[in-house]
């Protein structure tokens, strides 16, 4: 008669096998961090704030990947907690700097400052104990450091991001007399001859002439990547794109070009090793 009892040995194998049949790929799904934080959000209380949403979003990351790398660390040690209390205190100054970045004074701007410098010595600590890995470090160390360039940056600039001007406003309209056949087919012939020169023109040369129509897109970028140089002296592309974000990096290679172009800012080096720097 077969016994209902089960090999303890055999049933140790069996729960063995399953634990080493689990994949990978599921164990990275679980920790990657863009799960979790790339999905869109409808809510948004930095309004027209850009630049203290980019900050808040960097510094969400920053805490996100801190208890990451903490979260095999035993919970006695105090380096752990320290770092994980600090990253959300981060948290917290970056929002209050919804509006406070640019004013006067703001201890909300000190207190994120003073909150990156800390969180970057606790982090080499990390290495130093042997808890996170060398790459991981400098990793985090290099991305808390552009967090604090990118909100000193942020706060020099004088752009008002809550203004928006259209050429609409700027023009004042004009009376237009009664219209005859006359002023329609004359009307016409200087849109086909308008049409004919703009067939002429390179396609890049319109991206610079249509980039510089739209005053508030070309200029912001312009005197942000300026604002940029202006901090941090002699940068490269990569430096200034990791200061701005929501811009691609063959974009801002544009802004620098044009800048290039009127003086305004010098190039050093050639291709991929070229730094600019202001004039």
């Amino acid at each position: 008669m077969p016994s209902d009892r089960q090999d303890p040995q055999k049933e140790s194998s069996r729960t063995s096998s399953q634990s080493e049949s689990i994949p990978v790929t599921d164990i990275r799904q679980r920790t990657d961090i863009s799960i979790f934080l790339d999905p869109a959000l409808r809510t948004n209380p930095f309004g027209h704030n850009i630049s203290a949403e980019h900050i808040y979003r960097r510094a969400e990351r920053i805490a996100a990947a801190v208890h990451l790398l903490t979260g095999h660390m035993p919970n006695a040690e105090p380096v752990r907690d320290l770092a994980r209390k600090e990253s959300i205190a981060l948290l917290n100054h970056a929002l209050g700097l919804r509006s406070e970045l640019r004013a006067a004074g703001s201890e909300s701007f000190k207190q994120t400052q003073a909150s990156i410098r800390k969180l970057i010595s606790l982090i080499r600590l990390l290495g130093i104990s042997g808890y996170t890995s060398a790459q991981n470090t400098e990793t985090l160390v290099d991305a808390l450091d552009e967090l604090g360039a990118l909100l000193t940056s942020s706060q020099r600039s004088q752009l008002a991001e809550d203004t928006f001007l259209t050429r609409d406003e700027l023009t004042p309209r004009r009376s237009e007399p009664a219209r005859d056949s006359q002023t329609i087919s004359s009307r016409s012939s200087q849109r086909r001859e308008v049409r004919m020169k703009v067939s002429g023109v390179s396609i890049k040369d319109r991206l610079i002439r249509d980039t510089g129509v739209d005053g508030r897109s070309a200029g912001a970028r312009a005197e942000r990547i300026v604002d940029i140089l202006r901090s941090g002296g002699i940068l490269g592309i990569k430096d200034i794109a990791s200061n701005l974000p929501e811009y691609s990096e063959k974009m801002i290679q544009r802004e620098l070009a044009a800048l290039v172009e009127r003086n305004t800012v010098k190039k050093l080096g050639a291709k991929r090793w070229s730094k600019y720097t202001l004039l």
